[in-house]
């Protein structure tokens, strides 16, 4: 079984990055696959954020999540307790591995962990024991590009795809994610 995740997080303009250490994930989209690549399941959870409530009209526009949308969302451990449990149950390995596109989504899932306090000590051998994988990193060093920060659309057009659903939606871009892991025949 493998596991596409990808995180969203509350976001700034250029004229406000001074605000990204308070960056929070504000929504977890997963899919798992089996070997054969079919999906097998799916995952998504809008949160709540806590540091910055107020969603700026950028991350707004860029995720299309609404102020609404947060609010009513799950306060994060929940979420990673929920998140968790829908991971066991796909579960073959003693450590799953969750493929994220790039280093953020795993610097921000360790971060919002350690800010939150999460106390799933189940979840976080996961984390721990390398159980995030980097497919953008993967995907550079196969096609070796120059490129740091390949977009996941990019990165699809280069293997002549489109992408579907809407961009910066977790569950879409988890699922995105899939046609880049058949590329590399990983």
């Amino acid at each position: 079984m493998l596991i596409f995740v990808d995180f969203e997080a509350t976001c700034w303009d250029k004229n406000e990055k001074y605000k990204q250490p308070h960056a929070e994930i504000i929504e977890i989209g997963a899919v798992a696959t089996g070997k054969d690549l079919k999906e097998i399941g799916k995952f998504s959870a809008v949160v709540k954020p806590t540091i910055e409530p107020l969603l700026s009209d950028y991350c707004k526009e860029l995720t299309g999540l609404s102020q609404t949308d947060v609010e009513n969302g799950i306060e994060f451990n929940r979420a990673i307790d929920l998140f968790y449990q829908w991971i066991i149950q796909y579960q073959d390995t003693d450590t799953p591995i969750l493929y994220t596109w790039g280093n953020y989504d795993g610097f921000l899932l360790k971060r919002n962990l350690r800010r939150h306090r999460n106390k799933n000590k189940d979840f976080l051998k996961i984390i721990q024991k390398g159980g995030v994988a980097n497919l953008q990193e993967k995907f550079l060093e196969f096609t070796k590009l120059p490129c740091s920060s390949c977009s996941l659309t990019k990165a699809l057009q280069i293997i002549g795809e489109d992408y579907r659903g809407i961009k910066h939606r977790s569950i879409n871009d988890a699922a995105n994610m899939i046609k880049l892991y058949k590329y590399l025949g990983s």
